[in-house]
């Protein structure tokens, strides 16, 4: 797998229709370990 053993940071991750969403789930399907971020609305 092409992310095997990597951690990865995924910012901006709102809801599953988003793309940091979409990249979240490609780096983890390559292996990757991922973290995801969001702001809170203030």
């Amino acid at each position: 797998m092409l992310l095997e053993g990597k951690k990865v940071v995924i910012m901006g991750v709102r809801n599953k229709w988003s793309i940091a969403w979409g990249a979240a789930q490609s780096a983890y399907e390559q292996g990757a370990e991922v973290i995801c971020t969001c702001s809170a609305d203030s």
